[in-house]
């Protein structure tokens, strides 16, 4: 969906654009058009797509029309299978009951919703518009409603105990979520919390010693409820590996990241201006293209042998 967001969270460090609706609706007709342009390829032609996923950025900042306008038109465009599956991903102050029931209705299965935290302390040093409270009514009327619910939990947080720590964790077991990505805390240079940690404005983070001591707590305590880990820090109720470079990927969006394609992978270009103004001019808004080696696509080859073959994806945006 590109890198639209209400606001910036301190932590952040992906190129954002404010929201406007001008913006985005110049965008939408863009997404549209590179999407045509890969249904119009033969890998596209000839390939079944398993799922579909809005990333961003923040997609559900799109209107419910938007976004199921997005969606009817992958619908349209590919061949989507029956047993596919449909994600969005989004910030909670913009998953209202409302927008859930709309795109429920229109085939979306599940929602990834970054709570971050849930203490309301550390959500405003992170500069989350909403409170926990709202944040957590979010994933249950995503879950009352039947949609499944992912969720991403960040430990090693400014004024983060263990205590508070495994207060997130218990909570997202009693949301009964489908998943939690759970993220050590990179500080990246020049975002705005580098520089409240600098100077003092924030507590401190933890050595990482508490770091390590923070994921095996969240492996412990996952692990005892039923959850398996699918990667170094997903825990999850289904076992789920979309990170894997043999797993087929065809996507599009500003800041898109990462799109695999046999021998192929490759990032589009940023800004959405330039997103936009690529697309326009009838070219795919690529910014960066890799092949891989033969050695690379013998590995790729021993891992598929060893392992049941994913299946191919359209993603809109993933940054």
């Amino acid at each position: 969906m590109g890198t639209f967001c209400n606001s910036l969270c301190t932590f952040c460090y992906f190129p954002t654009e404010t929201y406007t609706k001008d913006k985005v609706s110049r965008y939408v007709v863009a997404l549209k058009k590179s999407l045509k342009k890969y249904a119009e390829t033969q890998y596209a032609k000839s390939s079944e797509f398993e799922e579909v996923y809005f990333g961003g950025g923040s997609p559900n900042v799109l209107s419910s029309e938007q976004i199921i306008d997005l969606l009817s038109y992958c619908k349209k465009e590919f061949n989507i299978s029956k047993n596919r599956m449909i994600k969005v991903s989004g910030c909670t102050q913009n998953f209202d009951e409302k927008k859930l029931k709309s795109i429920l209705e229109h085939g979306v299965d599940q929602v990834d919703i970054g709570i971050q935290a849930f203490d309301n302390g550390i959500r405003k040093i992170l500069n989350l518009q909403d409170s926990a409270i709202e944040a957590e009514n979010a994933v249950k009327n995503a879950r009352k409603l039947g949609l499944y619910a992912s969720i991403d939990l960040i430990y090693n947080l400014p004024g983060q105990t263990m205590h508070i720590w495994e207060k997130d964790i218990k909570k997202a077991l009693e949301l009964d979520v489908e998943s939690v990505d759970c993220y050590p805390l990179d500080v990246y240079p020049g975002t705005p919390l580098a520089k409240q940690l600098k100077l003092g404005k924030v507590p401190p983070i933890g050595d990482s010693d508490k770091e390590i001591e923070m994921y095996l707590k969240a492996y412990e305590i996952f692990t005892n409820a039923g959850y398996m880990p699918t990667c170094h820090n997903r825990f999850s109720r289904i076992k789920e590996d979309f990170e894997d470079p043999c797993f087929e990927i065809l996507g599009t969006g500003a800041g898109f990241f990462m799109g695999y394609l046999g021998k192929y992978s490759y990032m589009d270009v940023e800004p959405v201006g330039e997103y936009i103004d690529l697309v326009s001019r009838g070219r795919f808004p690529i910014g960066k293209l890799f092949i891989s080696s033969e050695e690379d696509e013998m590995r790729k080859m021993m891992k598929q042998t060893f392992r049941k073959q994913p299946n191919d994806v359209i993603f809109l945006n993933k940054t």
